[in-house]
């Protein structure tokens, strides 16, 4: 699990590795930021459990014979070689509506930013400028 990714607070994180112990499985929490690291921290593993855009490629999957998840902690699976997943026979989970409360804020407060502009008035003032000058129009 690449669990500095920050879309998983530590209390999130910690109830998935208690509902994980119950059911016998051993969660190992790590950040990789590479194909490579990923190949290195994950030879032993039976589940790839990905916060971020780790990149699971075919390189990723191929050299592990006990690997048969990989769930992607998020909407999409862009980040994951899907024709390598079927030819390896893996499976691939990801999570429907994972952020959607936190993408609807981030495009609300875009679209207030850009009817207010905000941007070019924060840009203004940390340059010292008067906002008021007539710059953000």
């Amino acid at each position: 699990m690449d669990k500095d990714y920050r879309s998983v607070s530590a209390s999130e994180l910690n109830g998935v590795r208690k509902a994980y112990e119950s059911a016998g499985i051993e969660l190992e929490a790590k950040h990789f930021n590479s194909e490579a690291e990923i190949i290195a921290g994950c030879q032993d593993a039976f589940a790839i459990l990905a916060t971020g855009n780790s990149p699971i490629t075919r390189d990723v999957m191929a050299p592990f014979s006990p690997l048969k998840f990989v769930q992607r902690c998020g909407v999409g699976v862009n980040s994951i070689d899907l024709d390598a997943t079927t030819e390896l026979g893996k499976i691939i989970l990801n999570l429907p509506g994972f952020c959607t409360n936190e993408l609807a804020n981030l495009v609300i407060a875009t679209i207030m930013g850009l009817i207010h502009n905000t941007t070019c008035y924060d840009r203004e003032i940390r340059k010292g400028a008067c906002p008021n000058a007539g710059r953000c129009k």
